[in-house]
């Protein structure tokens, strides 16, 4: 119990030291710990977990993928920036909706981007410039990600990530209050969930 508890402190000084503008040191945190540990425990435990971790650390995430696939695409692939705006707010949701899931967390983050950003294009059946354009904007994915939309091997992350938001749908349905994780623009009638996952327009 001890380890574990200097191991959560260690991964929190690593975390700080990765995302935090401002770093604190070892001596501050061992000092918050009560005097349970020392600095040179501290320094100990982060030298172990970085050589278990291989220095694999700060990986690109799904969102950052989704991000930086759709500043790929030429300006003008979903026809308005507000019709961008949606598809992006929809595709984080169904992300963050992945991770409660760990058949899907398993998975490469850059697939998990690329099939939130398939399904978020799906369910915008009802603007006519995305429907239109589905086998060109699926084309675009496929040149400027590399990765295609048609390719089986997506199927099952397709019809999963699909199941979940639908079956999240479902429950929000079912409550009276809002939840403030939902996407803004989720109640708008361009977003649907239909009943079966549709195939990418290939």
């Amino acid at each position: 119990r001890r380890e574990y508890r200097l191991a959560a402190m260690t991964s929190l000084y690593m975390a700080i030291k990765l995302f935090e503008p401002k770093k604190i040191n070892m001596e501050c945190l061992a000092e918050l710990s009560r005097g349970s540990y020392t600095s040179s425990d501290l320094s100990g435990m982060e030298a172990d977990m970085l050589f278990d971790l291989k220095w694999y650390l700060n990986g690109p995430t799904a969102v950052s993928f989704l991000e930086h696939y759709v500043s790929l695409l030429p300006v003008g692939t979903f026809g308005t920036t507000a019709n961008r705006a949606l598809i992006l707010e929809n595709a984080r949701y169904e992300i963050e909706l992945s991770v409660t899931q760990y058949n899907l967390v398993t998975q490469a983050p850059s697939n998990i981007a690329v099939v939130a950003l398939i399904n978020s294009i799906q369910r915008m059946t009802s603007v006519k410039s995305i429907r239109g354009e589905r086998s060109r904007i699926m084309k675009s994915i496929k040149f400027y990600t590399g990765i295609d939309p048609c390719d089986l091997s997506l199927g099952f992350l397709i019809t999963r990530m699909h199941n979940l938001r639908r079956e999240q749908t479902l429950v929000l349905s079912r409550r009276s209050s809002p939840i403030s994780s939902v996407p803004t623009n989720y109640e708008q009638s361009k977003v649907q969930v239909p009943s079966q996952p549709q195939q990418a327009s290939c």
